[in-house]
């Protein structure tokens, strides 16, 4: 990137917690789910910040969690884990495990105008500026960057709503069969949503790929 990028990214950080509770912001509206899917349970109540203790004596402010065995697979907690949910900003694990399958991370993605109109998180592209992929996955994860997520997204399927069909595909290859995406950023959509079950999946097979471990895992 140049300078002023660099400079730009500097003391973010975007820390992935994997091996703790995977927890979603809100729960997903019933009419949200598409008719082509399972049907879900319904969406949980709203709960207590101080909620009862599950196994173990684990206690869980969040209304949807899961803790899984990252080796395994295997979960060892739940708490509304088959629960539908938006996944906000966690969209974007699953926007890098598609653009780093895709591979060529050195190919240079130009940035379009209508890459510069996603707010609020932004890293603010100019129109015709260049950076590789590999350098825009770093500003995806580390500083969750929307406009990012859309220049990425735009440049590995031509449109949103192509990359948004192959999250969504992608995701059900990998056994997250309640989760329907359209965008690769995590900004409200009704029709955007995951469960914290879906979530670990995904979130599993990014934490397998090298690329990603040392992305999340720069400061």
């Amino acid at each position: 990137m140049g300078a002023e990028r660099t400079r730009g990214l500097r003391g973010f950080r975007f820390a992935w917690i994997f091996g703790v509770a995977l927890s979603l912001a809100a729960a997903l509206p019933a009419q949200a789910r598409t008719h082509h899917r399972p049907k879900l349970p319904g969406p949980p109540k709203e709960l207590p910040l101080a909620a009862s203790p599950g196994p173990g004596g684990l206690s869980v402010a969040a209304q949807g969690a899961i803790v899984i065995d990252a080796f395994s697979g295997k979960s060892v907690f739940e708490k509304n884990a088959d629960s539908p949910f938006f996944p906000a900003s966690t969209t974007k694990i699953l926007t890098a495990l598609l653009v780093i399958e895709a591979g060529d991370l050195d190919r240079e993605v130009v940035i379009q105008p209508e890459d510069t109109k996603v707010e609020p998180s932004a890293i603010e592209f100019h129109p015709g500026e260049h950076f590789t992929r590999r350098e825009m996955l770093y500003a995806l994860l580390l500083k969750s960057a929307n406009d990012v997520a859309q220049a990425l997204a735009r440049d590995n399927a031509g449109s949103i709503p192509a990359f948004a069909e192959k999250m969504t595909l992608r995701a059900a290859e990998l056994g997250a069969t309640c989760s329907h995406f359209m965008n690769p950023h995590g900004l409200h959509n009704p029709q955007h949503y995951t469960t914290p079950r879906d979530l670990a999946l995904i979130a599993r097979t990014a934490m397998q790929q090298p690329l990603f471990r040392k992305i999340v895992s720069t400061q």
